[in-house]
């Protein structure tokens, strides 16, 4: 599962832009695949599921993408906000995200975020 929210920056920084433009129930939506990122949380759901005990580490990993552009469009028409955000509603975030999350853009344009994972381990 992916860290917490906390952890990468970026995506961080991409649900308070949606926040900014849409609302909370959309940033919270946007937020959502984060939700198992504490250790103890996902543990715990393992366990609830009969999978017994895990052995959980944080591996660091790399989401690249062509363009800022691109990162947010396809955070919103490929995630959780699909099919509650128009071509209108889209503009609007990209502009935001122009401003507010330039800092994550390369010298080449492309977009480089930190994203950690959550892996477990279970033995049987």
């Amino acid at each position: 599962v992916w860290s917490s929210l906390e952890r990468p920056p970026g995506w961080l920084e991409l649900c308070a832009r949606v926040g900014d433009v849409f609302g909370p129930v959309a940033a919270g939506a946007e937020a959502a695949p984060f939700a198992l990122g504490d250790e103890r949380d996902f543990a715990d759901v393992l366990a609830e599921g009969g999978l017994g005990e895990a052995s959980i580490v944080e591996r660091p990993g790399t989401a690249r993408f062509a363009s800022l552009d691109s990162w947010v469009t396809t955070e919103i028409r490929g995630w959780t906000l699909a099919d509650a955000i128009d071509d209108e509603q889209l503009d609007r975030l990209l502009a935001a995200a122009r401003t507010r999350l330039s800092r994550f853009v390369t010298a080449d344009g492309s977009v480089e975020l930190a994203s950690p994972a959550l892996i477990a381990t279970i033995t049987v």
